[in-house]
């Protein structure tokens, strides 16, 4: 612990450098004890020479009586170095620990689960997954999706995925907001060569703080649609959620890093050249450095579903909506992505792949809020 902090003293942490990973409000825990109260910190930033914040602390009853004060500071994303200065003294500090306020989640939606719509019909699909998909969707028609809820914590930049097709040239929709009819983005559909020939079309929003509905209304042309997803993204295009950094904890010679997890973990799977085998152990891992698997014929994938949440809370099966395998050659830049809209699945086979391969897998409740991509190992 750091002791005997007193008015002047300072401490910097130009060594201990944390990555901020998107910007946006982000929990101070400061361990600190005091026997009369009273001190008083300023947190800066070193690069800049801000001041983020000055915590004022209470008195804990003595040296060794130890309590965590805890304040919300806006960081923004990319590397960041602190120091704290103590403008009035007296007070000892153990550790500091930084997490986001709140995590930027994901949501996926089923184009065929509108509450309200005008003109489309529900047709069953031959994409990846089967089930049903939006067809006859052409000019004017709309769906309205009142119960698909993105929660947005900090303003930011979206991933919007929307597997389509369309055998027709100059299509256009438009995704607006259902509580203020504002058009968040309007959205020109490639000619996919036909009604069942579906891609992923990928389109980047920004989005205001809040709880945010959509709506989507044909402009022109004709488009089907099976789903679409929205997954929040920091300035360098990287998914937000797949972003995972253990919590830790700081002193004076440590390292200050944030901590992010969802609300829902999935469970580890394998993965085998000729047939599925049975899931083992696995940490999270991020998907920077994702593990690659040498494959040539048949692949099977495995998994356990999971049974309890990243908190340690159970988690029932029934409340879970399934699972999204994403898979690709080491050599793409981009994901292929498999969505499983059964909970009980646990299997998923390829007839054929060869080659170096990176497949990965995450779990998504009822609600559309993803555990973290992990790592599918071969056995």
């Amino acid at each position: 612990a750091l002791g005997y902090v007193d008015t002047g003293d300072w401490v910097s942490y130009s060594k201990s450098v944390l990555n901020v990973p998107f910007s946006g409000k982000y929990r101070f825990s400061y361990r600190v004890a005091s026997l009369k109260g009273g001190a008083s910190l300023t947190l800066k930033e070193i690069g800049t020479n801000t001041i983020l914040d000055t915590v004022t602390i209470p008195s804990t009853g003595g040296w060794q009586n130890w309590q965590t004060v805890e304040r919300e500071v806006e960081l923004s994303e990319g590397e960041q170095t602190f120091n704290l200065l103590a403008n009035i003294g007296g007070v000892n500090i153990n550790w500091i620990q930084i997490q986001p306020v709140a995590v930027p989640t994901s949501l996926m939606v089923q184009a065929e689960n509108y509450t309200k719509m005008s003109g489309v019909v529900n047709e069953t699909t031959s994409d990846i997954g089967g089930g049903k998909n939006v067809g006859y969707f052409d000019t004017g028609d709309w769906m309205s999706y009142d119960n698909a809820i993105l929660d947005v914590p900090n303003a930011g930049s979206y991933k919007v995925t929307y597997r389509l097709a369309s055998n027709k040239n100059l299509v256009k929709f438009e995704l607006y907001d259902l509580d203020t009819g504002a058009i968040i983005d309007t959205v020109p559909v490639p000619n996919t060569a036909g009604w069942q020939a579906w891609i992923d079309f990928e389109r980047t929003i920004r989005l205001p703080v809040g709880k945010k509905r959509f709506g989507i209304r044909s402009i022109n042309g004709s488009v089907n649609l099976n789903w679409f997803k929205f997954e929040p993204i920091n300035n360098a295009g990287n998914v937000i959620s797949d972003i995972y950094i253990p919590a830790s904890s700081a002193s004076s010679s440590s390292s200050i890093p944030a901590a992010i997890s969802s609300s829902s973990s999935s469970s580890p799977a394998v993965v085998s050249s000729s047939s599925s085998s049975k899931a083992v152990s696995s940490s999270i891992s991020s998907s920077s450095a994702a593990s690659s698997q040498p494959v040539a014929g048949p692949v099977g994938l495995s998994w356990i579903p999971p049974d309890k949440r990243e908190n340690g809370e159970f988690l029932d099966i029934a409340d879970l909506g399934g699972y999204e395998i994403r898979f690709k050659k080491t050599t793409e830049t981009k994901y292929t992505y498999i969505s499983i809209n059964d909970p009980w699945t646990n299997t998923y086979n390829f007839e054929w792949l060869e080659g170096n391969y990176v497949f990965q897998i995450a779990a998504f409740d009822k609600n559309g809020v993803y555990s973290p991509f992990i790592d599918i190992q071969r056995q």
